[in-house]
Protein backbone atom coordinates (compact mmCIF):
# COMPACT_ATOMS: atom_id res chain seq x y z
CA UNK A 1 0.00 0.00 0.00
CA UNK A 2 1.68 3.32 -1.00
CA UNK A 3 -0.33 5.75 1.46
CA UNK A 4 2.11 5.52 4.24
CA UNK A 5 -0.35 7.55 7.23
CA UNK A 6 -2.81 5.06 6.24
CA UNK A 7 -0.23 2.15 6.43
CA UNK A 8 0.21 3.41 10.41
CA UNK A 9 -3.70 3.35 10.58
CA UNK A 10 -4.80 0.11 9.43
CA UNK A 11 -4.06 -3.14 9.87
CA UNK A 12 -4.92 -5.88 7.52
CA UNK A 13 -5.22 -9.38 9.26
CA UNK A 14 -6.34 -12.84 7.04
CA UNK A 15 -9.32 -13.56 9.11
CA UNK A 16 -9.22 -17.35 10.45
CA UNK A 17 -4.90 -17.33 10.55
CA UNK A 18 -2.63 -15.93 12.23
CA UNK A 19 -0.80 -14.23 9.18
CA UNK A 20 -1.19 -10.81 8.70
CA UNK A 21 -0.77 -9.35 5.25
CA UNK A 22 -1.24 -6.36 3.07
CA UNK A 23 -3.84 -5.74 0.54
CA UNK A 24 -3.25 -4.33 -2.66
CA UNK A 25 -5.07 -1.38 -5.41
CA UNK A 26 -6.27 -4.72 -7.52
CA UNK A 27 -8.10 -6.25 -4.88
CA UNK A 28 -11.89 -5.46 -4.84
CA UNK A 29 -13.16 -3.50 -1.94
CA UNK A 30 -16.95 -4.17 -0.48
CA UNK A 31 -18.40 -3.06 2.57
CA UNK A 32 -20.90 -5.21 4.23
CA UNK A 33 -24.52 -4.52 6.05
CA UNK A 34 -24.36 -0.96 7.28
CA UNK A 35 -20.98 -0.94 8.44
CA UNK A 36 -19.61 2.37 7.83
CA UNK A 37 -16.10 2.87 6.62
CA UNK A 38 -15.37 2.52 2.62
CA UNK A 39 -12.07 1.73 1.16
CA UNK A 40 -11.27 3.84 -2.17
CA UNK A 41 -8.66 3.59 -4.74
CA UNK A 42 -7.51 5.50 -7.31
CA UNK A 43 -4.47 4.69 -9.96
CA UNK A 44 -3.18 1.94 -7.97
CA UNK A 45 -2.71 4.07 -4.79
CA UNK A 46 -5.13 4.15 -1.35
CA UNK A 47 -6.63 7.35 -1.20
CA UNK A 48 -9.01 7.65 1.67
CA UNK A 49 -10.82 6.04 4.15
CA UNK A 50 -14.44 7.33 4.36
CA UNK A 51 -16.51 7.61 7.49
CA UNK A 52 -16.02 6.44 11.14
CA UNK A 53 -14.04 3.94 12.61
CA UNK A 54 -15.69 0.03 12.16
CA UNK A 55 -14.58 -2.82 10.41
CA UNK A 56 -15.26 -3.82 6.64
CA UNK A 57 -14.74 -7.16 5.10
CA UNK A 58 -12.75 -7.45 1.99
CA UNK A 59 -12.91 -10.04 -0.08
CA UNK A 60 -9.83 -10.75 -2.78
CA UNK A 61 -8.72 -12.37 -5.68
CA UNK A 62 -7.14 -15.40 -3.57
CA UNK A 63 -10.80 -15.72 -1.53
CA UNK A 64 -9.55 -14.35 1.58
CA UNK A 65 -11.40 -11.89 3.85
CA UNK A 66 -9.79 -8.65 5.15
CA UNK A 67 -10.14 -7.03 8.23
CA UNK A 68 -9.17 -3.30 8.14
CA UNK A 69 -9.94 -1.54 11.33
CA UNK A 70 -9.39 2.76 11.62
CA UNK A 71 -10.04 5.11 14.20
CA UNK A 72 -11.70 8.54 13.45
CA UNK A 73 -8.29 10.36 13.90
CA UNK A 74 -6.20 8.23 11.96
CA UNK A 75 -8.91 8.66 8.93
CA UNK A 76 -9.07 12.30 9.61
CA UNK A 77 -5.28 12.20 8.91
CA UNK A 78 -5.51 10.48 5.96
CA UNK A 79 -7.80 12.82 4.35
CA UNK A 80 -5.75 15.94 5.57
CA UNK A 81 -2.86 14.47 4.17
CA UNK A 82 -5.04 14.20 1.30
CA UNK A 83 -5.86 17.97 1.32
CA UNK A 84 -2.52 19.09 1.60
CA UNK A 85 -1.64 18.42 -1.72
CA UNK A 86 -4.75 20.61 -3.04
CA UNK A 87 -3.80 23.57 -5.21
CA UNK A 88 -6.28 25.59 -7.48
CA UNK A 89 -4.71 25.71 -10.68
CA UNK A 90 -1.96 23.64 -9.53
CA UNK A 91 -0.66 27.12 -7.26
CA UNK A 92 -2.81 28.41 -4.58
CA UNK A 93 -3.38 26.31 -1.80
CA UNK A 94 -7.25 24.91 -1.28
CA UNK A 95 -6.36 23.31 2.01
CA UNK A 96 -9.55 24.11 3.64
CA UNK A 97 -11.99 22.66 1.47
CA UNK A 98 -12.76 19.00 2.05
CA UNK A 99 -14.75 17.31 -0.49
CA UNK A 100 -15.42 14.28 1.52
CA UNK A 101 -17.74 14.58 4.13
CA UNK A 102 -15.76 11.99 7.14
CA UNK A 103 -14.60 12.49 10.29
CA UNK A 104 -13.71 15.22 12.10
CA UNK A 105 -9.79 16.66 12.66
CA UNK A 106 -8.62 16.09 16.20
CA UNK A 107 -6.65 19.39 17.81
CA UNK A 108 -3.27 18.36 16.82
CA UNK A 109 -3.78 18.00 13.52
CA UNK A 110 -6.17 21.24 13.30
CA UNK A 111 -3.02 23.09 14.30
CA UNK A 112 -0.96 21.18 12.15
CA UNK A 113 -3.17 22.37 9.15
CA UNK A 114 -3.04 26.02 10.40
CA UNK A 115 0.80 25.74 10.31
CA UNK A 116 0.97 24.41 7.28
CA UNK A 117 -1.41 26.94 5.21
CA UNK A 118 0.72 29.93 7.39
CA UNK A 119 3.86 28.36 6.13
CA UNK A 120 3.11 28.50 2.46
CA UNK A 121 5.11 29.61 0.49
CA UNK A 122 1.67 31.59 -1.40
CA UNK A 123 0.84 32.93 1.71
CA UNK A 124 4.08 34.60 2.47
CA UNK A 125 3.58 36.34 -1.55
CA UNK A 126 -0.06 37.19 -1.19
CA UNK A 127 1.09 39.46 2.33
CA UNK A 128 3.82 40.86 0.35
CA UNK A 129 1.27 41.98 -2.63
CA UNK A 130 -1.32 43.10 -0.43
CA UNK A 131 1.49 45.69 1.31
CA UNK A 132 2.48 46.42 -1.64
CA UNK A 133 -1.07 47.88 -2.56
CA UNK A 134 -1.57 49.41 0.44
CA UNK A 135 1.93 51.21 0.14
CA UNK A 136 0.62 52.57 -3.42
CA UNK A 137 -2.41 54.14 -1.56
CA UNK A 138 -0.68 54.92 1.55
CA UNK A 139 -2.70 53.19 3.54
CA UNK A 140 -2.46 52.97 6.96
CA UNK A 141 -0.25 56.51 6.89
CA UNK A 142 1.14 55.65 10.35
CA UNK A 143 3.58 53.70 8.86
CA UNK A 144 5.40 56.09 6.58
CA UNK A 145 6.61 55.97 3.01
CA UNK A 146 9.48 54.06 1.68
CA UNK A 147 11.24 50.81 2.63
CA UNK A 148 10.60 51.35 6.51
CA UNK A 149 6.79 52.18 5.54
CA UNK A 150 6.52 48.66 3.29
CA UNK A 151 8.26 46.51 6.16
CA UNK A 152 5.96 47.54 8.44
CA UNK A 153 2.46 47.08 6.40
CA UNK A 154 4.20 43.60 5.25
CA UNK A 155 4.86 42.36 8.84
CA UNK A 156 1.09 43.50 9.66
CA UNK A 157 -0.49 42.09 7.24
CA UNK A 158 1.44 38.36 7.70
CA UNK A 159 0.23 39.02 11.54
CA UNK A 160 -3.09 40.19 10.52
CA UNK A 161 -2.82 36.08 8.55
CA UNK A 162 -1.54 34.63 11.70
CA UNK A 163 -3.88 36.28 13.65
CA UNK A 164 -7.28 34.82 11.45
CA UNK A 165 -6.03 31.73 10.64
CA UNK A 166 -5.00 30.75 14.45
CA UNK A 167 -7.63 31.83 16.10
CA UNK A 168 -10.71 31.24 13.54
CA UNK A 169 -9.26 27.78 12.32
CA UNK A 170 -7.05 26.36 15.36
CA UNK A 171 -7.28 27.81 18.56
CA UNK A 172 -11.27 28.53 18.74
CA UNK A 173 -12.19 25.33 16.49
CA UNK A 174 -10.43 22.98 19.10
CA UNK A 175 -12.03 25.18 22.15
CA UNK A 176 -15.71 25.09 20.54
CA UNK A 177 -15.06 21.17 18.95
CA UNK A 178 -15.66 22.80 15.57
CA UNK A 179 -14.15 22.07 11.97
CA UNK A 180 -12.62 24.56 10.60
CA UNK A 181 -13.17 23.00 6.86
CA UNK A 182 -15.50 24.00 4.54
CA UNK A 183 -17.63 21.13 2.96
CA UNK A 184 -18.05 20.79 -0.73
CA UNK A 185 -21.80 19.89 -1.72
CA UNK A 186 -21.34 19.58 -4.99
CA UNK A 187 -25.39 18.15 -5.62
CA UNK A 188 -28.50 20.01 -5.55
CA UNK A 189 -30.39 23.21 -7.32
CA UNK A 190 -28.20 26.07 -8.15
CA UNK A 191 -30.13 28.06 -5.26
CA UNK A 192 -29.95 24.98 -2.45
CA UNK A 193 -25.71 25.45 -3.35
CA UNK A 194 -25.77 28.87 -3.46
CA UNK A 195 -27.85 29.13 0.19
CA UNK A 196 -25.38 26.35 1.55
CA UNK A 197 -22.40 28.40 0.85
CA UNK A 198 -23.56 31.56 1.99
CA UNK A 199 -24.86 29.78 5.25
CA UNK A 200 -21.62 28.25 5.81
CA UNK A 201 -20.12 31.56 6.53
CA UNK A 202 -21.58 31.91 9.78
CA UNK A 203 -22.32 28.42 10.16
CA UNK A 204 -19.61 24.37 10.48
CA UNK A 205 -19.84 20.84 11.44
CA UNK A 206 -19.00 20.40 15.01
CA UNK A 207 -17.38 17.19 15.84
CA UNK A 208 -20.27 15.49 16.53
CA UNK A 209 -21.29 15.83 13.13
CA UNK A 210 -24.08 18.11 13.46
CA UNK A 211 -24.86 22.04 12.18
CA UNK A 212 -23.81 24.44 14.67
CA UNK A 213 -23.48 28.29 14.35
CA UNK A 214 -19.55 28.99 13.17
CA UNK A 215 -18.81 30.46 17.08
CA UNK A 216 -15.13 29.89 15.54
CA UNK A 217 -14.31 31.45 12.92
CA UNK A 218 -16.78 34.71 13.83
CA UNK A 219 -15.08 35.33 17.07
CA UNK A 220 -11.49 34.40 15.09
CA UNK A 221 -12.36 37.46 12.32
CA UNK A 222 -13.25 39.85 14.96
CA UNK A 223 -10.45 39.10 17.58
CA UNK A 224 -7.78 39.02 14.85
CA UNK A 225 -9.42 42.39 13.71
CA UNK A 226 -9.18 43.93 17.15
CA UNK A 227 -6.32 42.11 18.00
CA UNK A 228 -4.55 43.98 14.86
CA UNK A 229 -4.88 47.27 16.59
CA UNK A 230 -1.87 46.37 18.83
CA UNK A 231 0.34 46.51 15.71
CA UNK A 232 -0.97 49.60 14.16
CA UNK A 233 0.75 52.63 14.46
CA UNK A 234 -1.08 54.90 17.16
CA UNK A 235 -2.50 57.33 14.34
CA UNK A 236 -3.91 54.38 12.65
CA UNK A 237 -5.96 52.83 15.96
CA UNK A 238 -9.42 52.81 15.58
CA UNK A 239 -12.39 51.07 17.45
CA UNK A 240 -14.59 51.51 13.87
CA UNK A 241 -11.38 49.80 11.91
CA UNK A 242 -12.12 46.40 13.96
CA UNK A 243 -15.70 46.59 13.24
CA UNK A 244 -15.02 47.58 9.84
CA UNK A 245 -12.82 44.60 9.16
CA UNK A 246 -14.36 42.19 11.12
CA UNK A 247 -17.84 42.36 9.07
CA UNK A 248 -15.32 42.93 5.78
CA UNK A 249 -13.69 39.31 6.80
CA UNK A 250 -16.62 37.44 7.74
CA UNK A 251 -18.23 38.61 3.82
CA UNK A 252 -15.46 38.01 2.18
CA UNK A 253 -15.86 34.24 3.47
CA UNK A 254 -19.60 34.24 1.72
CA UNK A 255 -18.02 34.98 -2.11
CA UNK A 256 -14.75 32.61 -0.91
CA UNK A 257 -17.34 29.92 0.05
CA UNK A 258 -19.20 30.65 -3.72
CA UNK A 259 -16.20 29.81 -5.43
CA UNK A 260 -15.38 26.42 -2.78
CA UNK A 261 -19.00 25.44 -4.29
CA UNK A 262 -19.22 26.42 -7.96
CA UNK A 263 -15.52 27.00 -9.37
CA UNK A 264 -12.97 25.67 -7.35
CA UNK A 265 -13.84 21.70 -7.62
CA UNK A 266 -12.43 21.85 -11.12
CA UNK A 267 -9.36 23.72 -10.94
CA UNK A 268 -8.14 22.10 -7.94
CA UNK A 269 -5.37 18.95 -8.54
CA UNK A 270 -5.32 15.66 -6.54
CA UNK A 271 -8.82 15.79 -5.89
CA UNK A 272 -9.98 12.18 -5.62
CA UNK A 273 -12.46 11.27 -8.84
CA UNK A 274 -14.91 10.25 -6.25
CA UNK A 275 -14.68 12.90 -4.13
CA UNK A 276 -17.66 14.64 -4.96
CA UNK A 277 -19.10 16.48 -1.80
CA UNK A 278 -21.93 15.73 0.63
CA UNK A 279 -23.16 11.56 -0.34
Amino acid sequence: MSNRGLLKAARAVAIGSSTSRRFTSRETIAALGSTPPVLSFLRHRLIYVVRTSGVIWIPTEEKTTIQVIATPAQVAQAQVHQQEKHRIVGILPNYYTSYIWTAPMPPKLTFNLAFRSLTDLVTFLVAAGVAGVEQAHNTFPGYGPGWEGYRKRYGSTYADTVAGKMLGSAIFPVIFHQDPRYFYRGSGSIRSRIIYALISTVTCRGDNGRLEFNYSRVLGNFAAAGLSNVYRAPSDRRATLTLRNGLIITASGAVVNLLREFVSRKLTSHVPAFANGKP
